[in-house]
């Protein structure tokens, strides 16, 4: 099997496990320049040597290095069942990544971004967004009938057919109830005022108002994918546990939480530290 087919049934395959469509691209992005090189090579001779070494020469910062190494990586882990090989990948060690910086949005900046809204509408998708972790694509995707009053959670569907409930606090629940008592008569939760579902596009331009409205600088981190990683953070910091949190954000692993989402600066750190210091269990006493 030559590598080019070999990635074509790759893809197939992973199409055909309902994988979504970013995910599909994101691996043909990823996987396309490594055929152009070796397209015509048979899998079973492709060397340790020559796939490290052309994962050397491509260019790109560390976060892109290591996707690309992922999606080969994962190519290849598929291979080995598939076509009776071993994978060249498995004397090549993943590239270790630098420590991410912070990405939730600040607390004053949400604030700011809250009190901008002038609308039911906008105020429940920020609190939604801001509160269940929710990614753009899993916000718009949300219809009426996933909404549960009742029980405090929505149905929400992510990454093509991921469906999971996720649970929502009571000032969200406020918040939605004020916008379900304006919105339009339609299938989805957030719409436009006609009735019309709303789009990342939609999402996106929601965002800028509100920040151009509280006049929040664009060096400021207020992107929609911030307000995922402040619930993240947030939840931590209220004691809530990972292996929770990673069923909220709808990893699979806590591994994916622990790594993107529990991300702290150091004057958090230190403010979480001594806050649950260990040292609280001891009686208390004077040392000095």
């Amino acid at each position: 099997m030559i590598l080019y087919n070999a990635i074509d049934e790759f893809l197939l395959a992973k199409e055909a496990g309902m994988r979504a469509a970013s995910t599909l691209e994101w691996y043909a992005k990823y996987l396309n320049p490594f055929r152009r090189q070796y397209g015509t090579v048979d899998i079973e001779r492709l060397t340790m040597r020559q796939v490290a070494t052309w994962l050397i020469q491509q260019p790109g910062a560390p976060q892109q290095k290591h996707n690309r190494d992922r999606a080969i990586r994962t190519f290849f882990s598929w291979c080995e069942p598939t076509y009776g090989i071993k994978s060249p990948m498995n004397a090549i060690p993943l590239p270790k990544l630098p420590e991410p910086d912070p990405k939730a949005i600040e607390v004053d900046t949400l604030n700011r971004l809250i009190a901008a809204c002038k609308t039911p509408r906008d105020a429940a998708i920020i609190l939604t967004m801001a509160d269940c972790g929710l990614r753009a694509g899993g916000i718009v995707s949300i219809k009426i009938d996933d909404l549960d009053f009742a029980g405090r959670v929505i149905r929400v569907t992510e990454k093509g057919s991921r469906s999971r409930a996720v649970p929502f606090s009571i000032t969200t629940e406020q918040a939605l109830i004020a916008w379900c008592k304006r919105r339009p008569d339609c299938d989805w939760l957030f719409c436009s005022y006609v009735g019309t579902q709303l789009h990342y596009a939609g999402l996106r331009q929601i965002m800028r108002r509100l920040a151009e409205r509280a006049q929040i600088p664009i060096d400021e981190r207020h992107n929609l994918h911030s307000l995922r990683h402040f619930a993240a953070r947030e939840y931590l910091r209220q004691g809530g546990s990972l292996p929770s949190l990673a069923r909220i954000l709808g990893h699979k692993t806590i591994d994916t939480t622990a790594r993107y989402y529990a991300i702290y600066s150091g004057s958090e750190l230190a403010e979480l530290h001594d806050e649950h210091s260990p040292l609280k269990s001891l009686n208390k006493k004077e040392y000095i």
